[in-house]
């Protein structure tokens, strides 16, 4: 008897902790500059297009974000700068991603 709750509390152990390591996120990070002068754009908005997931710049312009494997936009915005759009496709949730972006002066709606 004592073999058979011990092998279920095994199992049923196993199986809560799957779903536990099928989510892990990924992260990526890095800075987000001025183009012209490439001064440190503090405040600057990066969100993954299609999901609450967003995060700003510090006031040396650095960002850290996490999410779970798939295919994202990065939409970069900072009040009279252009948009920055990029696609990617986050695969590989143990390796630390890198973007930089240097945004351009312009209207920003």
């Amino acid at each position: 008897m004592k073999k058979l709750v011990f092998r279920n509390i095994i199992i049923l152990f196993f199986l809560y902790s799957i779903p536990l390591i099928a989510q892990t996120n990924g992260q990526f990070k890095g800075f987000v500059k001025n183009a012209s002068d490439y001064s440190p754009l503090a405040g600057a908005i990066i969100q993954l297009g299609g999901t609450n997931i967003q995060t700003t710049t510090d006031i040396n312009g650095y960002y850290k974000l996490e999410a779970p494997e798939g295919t994202y936009d990065i939409i970069v915005t900072h009040v009279g700068f252009e948009v920055y759009k990029l696609t990617f496709i986050l695969c590989e949730p143990s390796k630390k991603k890198v973007f930089n972006f240097y945004l351009i002066h312009g209207i920003n709606w």
